[in-house]
């Protein structure tokens, strides 16, 4: 990512309750198309390729083959990861809890033409939606959303989210946030913009300027379980239960609790990059973290 860009204090997300109800409203009023477009669909050739993975063996989880589950895959096991425990699984069966997930919301520091709303989070059929569209409410302007586990933070450990988009535009990330929110450091082990067929990750550290990175060629169109192994030695970037990332750099690699975050911002104009063109989502079907023994 570009920075704290997208920062705002945590005393505000903390101060949001998660209302269901009125949440469902207005996304309903605002783009109820949007947040069904992809709701538990994938590809025709989706539970072929999802068998295709399942019948190679990887070194990393990337779940369970599972047709019922809008991803083709359940959550990895409790045992999945040796030498880590099971610390925490969302199937997103039901709403976010309030003690463990918060909303963004606001004008994110850095881009004054964004904002977040927590209207464009919603959980429905097993899938986390987080929509990006012109909302009504704010002017037409290009509203998206973003939530933090912040309830799960710890120091090193490993990270698994199983995702898709609906469509370009949006820059969307997964990523690791320092508790304290004081930026950097910071790991995005997905992020992805206007492309279909274009992400990166990064590691930021130090100072704003410092940062690692790497890119990857992949369909986002598709289902992918993106995951990030932190220890005190290494930071290992997986998609699929594939490597195709490693930094061991000591200085590059944080050793203060972070929180999974999951976002996406529209950055209308900001440094000469273009308005998104199509309203997206990001779909998440479950979110899994591994905390050492």
């Amino acid at each position: 990512m570009r920075g704290p860009s997208w920062l705002i204090p945590a005393s505000t997300w903390r101060r949001e309750s998660l209302r269901a109800s009125s949440l469902a409203c207005a996304i309903a009023m605002c783009c109820a198309s949007v947040l069904t477009a992809g709701d538990a669909r994938a590809s025709t050739g989706g539970s072929r390729l999802a068998r295709e993975h399942a019948s190679r063996a990887a070194p990393y989880p990337m779940g369970v083959f599972d047709l019922k589950e809008p991803s083709y895959f359940a959550p990895p096991a409790a045992n999945a990861m040796p030498g880590y425990t099971r610390s925490y699984v969302d199937d997103f069966t039901q709403q976010l809890s309030p003690s463990q997930w918060f909303y963004f919301r606001g004008i994110p520091q850095g881009d004054p033409s964004g904002r977040f709303d927590k209207a464009h989070v919603a959980v429905t059929h097993g899938v986390l939606k987080i929509g990006t569209w012109r909302d009504p409410r704010f002017s037409d302007q290009w509203v998206s959303g973003g939530v933090g586990l912040y309830g799960m933070a710890t120091t090193y450990g490993a990270y698994f989210v199983r995702s898709r988009e609906t469509a370009p535009g949006p820059d969307t990330t997964e990523l690791l946030w320092p508790l304290n929110n004081q930026w950097p450091p910071e790991i995005d082990f997905n992020e992805a913009g206007e492309s279909t067929w274009a992400q990166s990750w990064f590691v930021h550290y130090t100072n704003p300027q410092d940062q690692l990175l790497g890119s990857n060629t992949i369909d986002i169109l598709h289902w992918h379980t993106w995951g990030v192994i932190w220890t005190p030695a290494s930071i290992t970037f997986t998609v699929d239960g594939r490597v195709w990332g490693t930094v061991t750099a000591s200085y590059a690699i944080p050793n203060i609790p972070m929180n999974l975050d999951l976002q996406s911002q529209s950055w209308c104009g900001i440094t000469g990059e273009p308005c998104p063109t199509a309203d997206s989502v990001l779909l998440v079907d479950w979110v899994a973290q591994y905390t050492p023994s």
